[in-house]
């Protein structure tokens, strides 16, 4: 398995124990279109299941959170009115799985303005007035 620090061929950017990998030509970047890492605003401490090779246990966990996100809400709910999955949507709007979801949860965001008017229009909507998060 190849390590994606090295298969990133742009800026790449440490956010907590995480690489992310923006702009060049990684998937999430297909016509000009960059994807960018957003930082997290804070954390929230919670209870989950934890499956660990000692065994299931129920803990406290810290996630980080991250500013709202209402384009990205915008292009979930068109996404699922649409009847497309997660997967079908990324490949029809050039971005990876991965850079959809974190856009759709506000964990990532285009970098221009106009790519999420253009990825509204491609997902069905009628022209939208939507704001970078």
């Amino acid at each position: 398995m190849s390590d994606p620090a090295q298969d990133c061929h742009a800026e790449k950017m440490t956010i907590g124990p995480f690489l992310a990998c923006v702009g060049g030509d990684q998937p999430g970047t297909v016509g000009g279109r960059r994807v960018v890492a957003v930082l997290p605003t804070g954390e929230r401490t919670g209870m989950a299941f934890v499956s660990r090779a000692a065994g299931c246990t129920y803990e406290a966990v810290t996630s980080a959170t991250y500013p709202p996100n209402e384009a990205g809400e915008r292009l979930r709910n068109l996404r699922v009115e649409a009847g497309r999955s997660l997967g079908e949507a990324a490949r029809l709007l050039g971005v990876g799985v991965a850079e959809l979801s974190g856009i759709e949860w506000g964990r990532m965001r285009f970098e221009k303005d106009a790519d999420y008017e253009d990825a509204a229009l491609m997902l069905g909507a009628g022209p939208p007035s939507m704001e970078r998060p």
